[in-house]
């Protein structure tokens, strides 16, 4: 009797690193702001405790998040191979081919469209799959390599989160969602634009054509400070026009005046690109949790 042989293990297959490979194709820090601005607007949307259902939601919203990662990896490994800033990502240093990241970037976007729809809601689920198609596709196809301004019309797809947050709490229709969509598509542009110019170059060599290459530095500077003082506006003006106590207030002008501050010193060449970058991933996460410090607690004139 011939004895039973037990099959082999492909041990590749279970590789910790192919594993870490797939989840740098999602993109996790991209993922972590999307997750993090979406629970701002469930939480800005909750008049109680967040419920289990609420935490499944952010999971799909993650998904989605990775998947369009995914599929925007897949659509421009070319590009990716040219930067020294991305030549390491799983597709250009040879861990996963292009197909992989397509097939896993459908996988996650599908399945976290369609389980949004079916466990959560159809407007939720519209949102989700708009940010996908818009970030996975449009921007990555269309956009990127077209228009120096291809950040402008991107920054739609960061925006949507929280309003995807708010709608998986409630169908009602608020300023709130509104605001924190605007508060993200307008610090998009001088975020961006400094990152744009502290790689300048390696967006030169892979052919994009962003604002610092085709406009010169000096005009993107200039961009730069004038968004930040668009930006810095419009996010203190819940606080200017309907104030809940003067110390919210005087928070949220310290954080626009900072920011305004930091892009003229930019703009004067007295900081780098990356410092006014790293400061506005600040701004953006402090001024998300003042909103919900604003909406859930009464200050009373404090």
């Amino acid at each position: 009797m011939t004895p039973l042989i037990p099959p082999k293990i492909n041990t590749a297959a279970l590789d910790p690193d192919l594993f870490k490979s797939y989840w740098h194709l999602l993109k996790p820090r991209v993922m972590v702001l999307s997750i993090f601005t979406a629970l701002i607007g469930m939480v800005a949307a909750c008049h109680a405790g967040l419920s289990s259902l609420n935490g499944i939601a952010l999971i799909l919203i993650a998904m989605g998040a990775g998947g369009a990662a995914a599929l925007n990896m897949s659509l421009e490994p070319h590009i990716d191979t040219m930067m020294k800033r991305t030549q390491e990502r799983p597709i250009p240093a040879g861990l996963v081919s292009a197909n992989e990241a397509f097939m896993l970037g459908m996988l996650l976007s599908i399945s976290a469209v369609f389980l949004m729809a079916l466990l959560i809601g159809y407007m939720p689920a519209f949102l989700l799959g708009l940010t996908i198609l818009f970030y996975g596709y449009f921007y990555t196809l269309i956009l990127k390599p077209n228009t120096p301004y291809n950040i402008v019309w991107g920054g739609i797809s960061g925006a949507l989160p929280p309003v995807i947050g708010w709608f998986c709490i409630t169908e009602q229709v608020s300023w709130i969602p509104l605001y924190l969509f605007g508060l993200i598509f307008l610090w998009t542009l001088p975020h961006f634009w400094a990152l744009a110019i502290q790689f300048k170059t390696d967006y030169q060599n892979a052919n994009i054509p962003m604002l610092p290459s085709t406009h010169g530095i000096p005009h993107t500077k200039n961009q730069i400070y004038l968004y930040s003082w668009i930006t810095a506006i419009f996010g203190a003006l819940p606080y200017v026009l309907a104030p809940q106590g003067w110390i919210l207030s005087a928070i949220a002008l310290y954080l626009a005046v900072k920011l305004i501050h930091m892009s003229h010193q930019l703009k004067a060449e007295k900081i780098s690109p990356m410092s006014l970058f790293k400061y506005s991933i600040l701004y953006l996460f402090a001024m998300h949790l003042l909103l919900v410090v604003y909406l859930k607690i009464d200050f009373q004139g404090i």
